[in-house]
């Protein structure tokens, strides 16, 4: 990155390969995440 002339600054969220974008969770959240025939999660923020 710093051949381009970019950085990385304290707070930044770096994700290597994700597909999906990131979501902010808060305190009794419950996310799902469905994929397909590879089978679904979820989790639950408390």
């Amino acid at each position: 990155m710093g051949t381009f002339g970019a950085t990385l600054e304290p707070g930044y969220v770096v994700l290597a390969g994700s597909f999906m974008r990131p979501v902010r969770a808060l305190k009794g959240d419950t996310l799902r995440a469905d994929f397909g025939t590879l089978g679904a999660i979820s989790v639950q923020f408390v």
